[in-house]
């Protein structure tokens, strides 16, 4: 999925994602010690894509937490 997809998505749906792709993470750990040979890039694929999903996900908490004090902290410089 591209970033800018990932972007329109709300935290909840996020945070499953991000589940999901952990799961699918370790049932390629449990495919390999089976000695199924698992492709190199798959790996390095679901962790750049759980890392860019951790990412929004902490964009995104940080703006609902600083929009109230972003807000104060100018009008506080104003007066």
């Amino acid at each position: 999925m591209k970033i800018n997809e990932l972007r329109k998505k709300n935290v909840k749906d996020l945070r499953k994602e991000a589940i999901d792709l952990l799961r699918e993470q370790f049932n390629l750990r449990m495919q390999s010690v089976s000695t199924k040979k698992i492709p190199s890039h798959k790996w390095k694929q679901i962790s750049r894509h759980i890392a860019r999903i951790k990412t929004l996900v902490i964009k995104k908490n940080r703006g609902k937490s600083n929009d109230g004090s972003k807000q104060s902290a100018t009008r506080s410089r104003n007066k």
